[in-house]
């Protein structure tokens, strides 16, 4: 039987009774052997023993403030404190009739040693720990304690609360306390240095806004992170941009919300992680070019329908739909109304341009007037003659035209130009002309403008009388009427049987024709035909059928 010196008991040898089984026993500062059982004195006075108990001798477990112990071959004996004796066991012989002895007070009895609880410390340091130990509740029931000592794997210190470094791991740690008497006693307590891992921290959350490619360049900040070990760190990011390293990087992102894992790793193996979520936003409104100011002619009397032309719209993510307010294809009002456009990207951004529609009459009314209008006089004042002529603007609807000479007036033997005018609300107006040819006999007068270009030919209705104005006669459009001025004549089946006075007039009178042109006239069974350098329009009459070169 051994007993150590940090409280704890060793056996070995005959075990029939179990009276080795002392391996968990602690705190022990006396052992005492009987015949086939085994007594151990604790360090607080109280007693424990295995073994054969046929005598009851391992009855001690109420035994209290004992200093000191001794065992015999079926009996066990207490000394206490004060200097009485306890016996159990045994007592064929009065071995155990001792409840009458006093042996005066003890002198010293053995001081109590407590070294504190277990204690588990995380390392601060790489590798080790500054750990405290507590002696502080040790004690000696009669005098007091003089020293601490410690051991361990650190080797030896002193004091009821030395600091002492241990190294990563588990330490047995023995306080053996003495009394001012000499007596000890002696405790352990079990020390685990642990290491702690480091501590990751990946920023807070972040949100960004998107770049000119609808992405963004992010730089991520792990400098948060931190070793309790005081060592080093090494980190990882990963994310479905891929992976970097160091404790600030930077990384490209697509727009969306990302969840990015931080990894450190401290220079024991130990790694913590966390997480950051980067959300990149499209932040960045489209762009819009609007058309240019659009003018429109007014189409009805409430403006005009306008088909908008599309503004130019382009977004960094893309999409963009533009609207405009007033819609295209709406009917704008007279006048200029500011038209906006609106373009929205997919991220909700919006930008708005504008342009203006101008709405302006600028188109004269239609005027309708009758073809040239040939009459028969009623006297030689002319003929009274009666037309309609009409109007109409896109705008207005009916417009009231004014012409001169005005309808139902007495138009004069020859040619008459009626002049027509009609103006809108706005003021804008056209003009047109038709002519009134007023003769003694209509199917013998005719008129026509005729061109300079071009030339032209006149032709009465009866075909009695033909003029032809070749090309650059005439310096500008020029209407030309010929016209009878009369006839009395008797015609037989021959030429030269009968007489007859025939005249025309060619009117505007004075006209000036650039080169000859030639008139015809023609009755039933005869025609002639005089040449004359003449140019001067004027009246001629002739006393027989001819046709005249002026």
């Amino acid at each position: 039987m051994g007993l150590k010196s940090d409280g704890t008991v060793v056996a070995v040898g005959d075990n029939s009774y179990n009276q080795l089984d002392v391996g968990s026993w602690t705190g022990i500062v006396q052992v005492a052997v009987g015949g086939a059982s085994t007594v151990g004195l604790k360090s607080d006075g109280t007693v424990v023993a295995v073994g054969d108990n046929s005598y009851n001798q391992l009855d001690v477990g109420s035994w209290t403030d004992i200093v000191q112990v001794a065992a015999g071959y079926g009996h066990t004996v207490g000394l206490k404190s004060d200097g009485t004796i306890l016996a159990v066991g045994n007592n064929e012989y009065g071995q155990c009739t001792m409840s009458d002895w006093h042996l005066g007070a003890v002198l010293n009895r053995s001081p109590i040693a407590n070294a504190g609880p277990d204690q588990t410390v995380e390392a601060t340091s790489p590798s080790s720990a500054s750990v405290t130990l507590d002696g502080t509740a040790s004690s000696d029931p009669d005098g007091s304690i003089t020293t601490f000592t410690w051991t361990g794997d650190f080797g030896t210190a002193l004091g009821a609360t030395p600091t002492v470094a241990l190294s990563v791991g588990t330490h047995t740690i023995t306080l053996t306390v003495t009394d001012n008497g000499g007596l000890t006693g002696m405790d352990t307590v079990q020390v685990t240095v642990i290491e702690v891992p480091p501590i990751a921290n990946a920023g807070s959350d972040q949100t960004v806004p998107a770049g000119a490619t609808c992405a963004a360049s992010v730089s991520l900040d792990g400098t948060g992170s931190s070793d309790p070990n005081a060592g080093s760190l090494t980190f990882t990011w990963t994310g479905d941009f891929g992976t970097a390293s160091g404790a600030t990087p930077t990384v490209a992102l697509s727009m969306g919300s990302h969840t990015i894992t931080l990894m450190v790793t401290d220079n024991g193996g130990l790694t913590a992680s966390d997480t950051v979520i980067v959300t990149v936003l499209d932040t960045t409104p489209p762009l819009l070019v609007p058309p240019a100011p659009i003018v429109a002619e007014q189409t009805r009397l409430g403006g005009a329908s306008v088909s908008l032309p599309s503004p130019t719209a382009s977004d960094n993510c893309g999409f963009v739909a533009v609207v405009s307010n007033p819609a295209s294809d709406s009917m704008f009002p007279p006048g200029t109304t500011m038209v906006t456009f609106t373009a929205t990207d997919g991220a909700g951004n919006t930008a708005t341009a504008t342009t203006t529609v101008t709405i302006q009459d600028t188109t004269a009314p239609v005027l309708t007037v009758p073809t040239d209008i040939i009459v028969e006089s009623v006297d030689v004042a002319g003929a009274p003659v009666v037309y309609t002529v009409t109007a109409s603007d896109i705008v207005d609807g009916v417009v009231t035209p004014t012409c001169s000479p005005a309808s139902g007036t007495v138009f004069p033997v020859g040619a008459t130009t009626v002049s027509c005018t009609a103006v809108d609300l706005k003021g804008n107006s056209s003009s047109v002309s038709f002519h009134v040819l007023v003769t003694t006999n209509p199917d013998r007068s005719g008129g026509a403008v005729v061109p300079p270009d071009t030339g032209g030919t006149i032709t009465t209705p009866d075909g009695s009388i033909t003029i032809e104005i070749p090309p650059g006669a005439l310096n500008a459009n020029t209407y030309i009427s010929v016209a009878e001025t009369g006839t009395s004549y008797e015609l037989t089946s021959n030429l030269g049987n009968g007489t007859a006075v025939y005249g025309i007039t060619i009117q505007p009178d004075g006209t000036v024709f650039n080169v000859p042109i030639t008139i015809t006239f023609t009755w039933a069974d005869a025609t002639m035909t005089e040449r004359s350098t003449e140019r001067t329009s004027k009246s001629r009459t002739s006393s027989s059928p001819r046709t005249i070169l002026l």
